[in-house]
């Protein structure tokens, strides 16, 4: 019989309770325990039939797992990484890995040298129908792929901003939203070799803003260019361009929705014909 993973989760807000019922459902794995120093976290552990801890040191000093899922607010990700390499136990980290470029540099340099495994939550690369729209481009069937462009909004209802560390540096859309669509964008079509970007808090004046962020992205593989347009303060369906060298683009509404799909758009083949 294979022997289960034991698993424990960091956190029992929205996405830990995501991962605490999908440990739960999975026959592979073992949930041995909850951390979360709120009584929402024991309630939950009580409701799994875990062990309920407040810290990550507490646990691993009465209980080691195989790995640890850490889905704590965004500020606390890199010490919960940090915790988890020195007890060189390996670790999922939802995304953001970490909210500033030093300290996830910090944070991976650590891992590395001690040789501890580290995942950060970039799942939607791995849906089939991101999977097959990989293949179609790489199989040149589009032709040369230019300008890829990206617009993602909806809107936050003022009470998704009760909870403090929503409202501080390191909780905003890029962080929560987007960057599953940049995981996407690279996983699509290379790395990012540069980036400008502008942010707004015009609407609620929040420590971190909430309402826009543009961002123009170079991506070093093809010299391809990207631009990426999202916000908090209104709804939209989320959509993604790609144009290419032919008289036709792909358009998708799988910026984060990428169960929905992509749809060939053909286009006036006068508006490619060489001007006099």
């Amino acid at each position: 019989m294979t022997q289960r993973v034991k698993l424990a989760v960091l956190g029992a807000g929205l996405i830990g309770k995501r991962h605490i019922q999908h440990v739960l459902a999975e026959p592979l794995a073992q949930l041995i325990a909850v951390v979360d120093p709120t009584p929402v976290g024991e309630t939950i552990a009580k409701e799994a039939g875990v062990k309920w801890f407040t810290s990550f040191a507490d646990m691993i000093a009465a209980d080691r797992p195989d790995g640890i899922i850490v889905a704590t607010p965004n500020q606390a990700h890199v010490q919960n990484g940090l915790e988890a390499v020195e007890a060189g136990v390996p670790a999922l980290i939802e995304k953001p890995i970490a909210d500033d470029i030093i300290s996830g540099e910090k944070l991976i340099a650590a891992a590395e040298e001690k040789g501890v495994p580290l995942l950060t939550g970039h799942h939607r690369r791995h849906n089939p129908v991101t999977q097959k729209a990989k293949e179609i481009i790489e199989s040149g069937k589009l032709g040369r792929v230019l300008v890829v462009n990206a617009m993602f909004w909806l809107f936050k209802p003022d009470e998704y901003f009760d909870i403090s560390w929503r409202r501080e540096r390191g909780a905003w859309p890029v962080f929560l939203n987007l960057i599953h669509d940049v995981d996407n964008l690279r996983y699509l079509f290379g790395d990012v070799a540069a980036v400008q970007a502008r942010e707004s808090n015009a609407v609620r004046g929040n420590a971190v803003e909430e309402t826009a962020v543009i961002l123009r992205i170079g991506q070093t593989r093809f010299n391809r260019l990207g631009g990426i347009v999202l916000g908090w303060g209104r709804i939209e369906p989320g959509t993604l361009d790609v144009f290419v060298d032919q008289p036709l683009r792909v358009r998708g509404n799988f910026v984060s929705k990428p169960h929905v799909g992509f749809e060939l758009v053909a286009e006036d083949e006068a508006a490619h014909s060489p001007r006099p």
